[in-house]
């Protein structure tokens, strides 16, 4: 699958396809949100939903792993551990 074909697909299908086959690489709490980032068939797929009703607001692919620095700088590593 490519991310054409991924985001043809009703964001139904594309939350699915996303829990079903992709990889869950990060997941963090940020305010009212949980982000989560997945990897899928050679691209990354961030889903955004709010913490109380676990409505999804907002999915996105990434081809170029630069585009993902927006998500990398918001993490506090502290809260990781590190």
């Amino acid at each position: 699958m490519t991310t054409v074909q991924f985001r043809k697909l009703a964001t139904d299908d594309q939350l699915i396809t996303v829990i079903t086959h992709g990889i869950l690489l990060l997941e963090f709490k940020r305010y009212n949100l949980v982000i989560q980032l997945f990897s899928l068939q050679g691209f990354y797929v961030e889903v955004i939903s709010n913490c109380t009703t676990s409505e999804v607001l907002v999915i996105t692919t990434f081809i170029d792993v630069d585009e993902l620095d927006h998500i990398l700088e918001t993490i506090d590593l502290s809260e990781l551990g590190f």
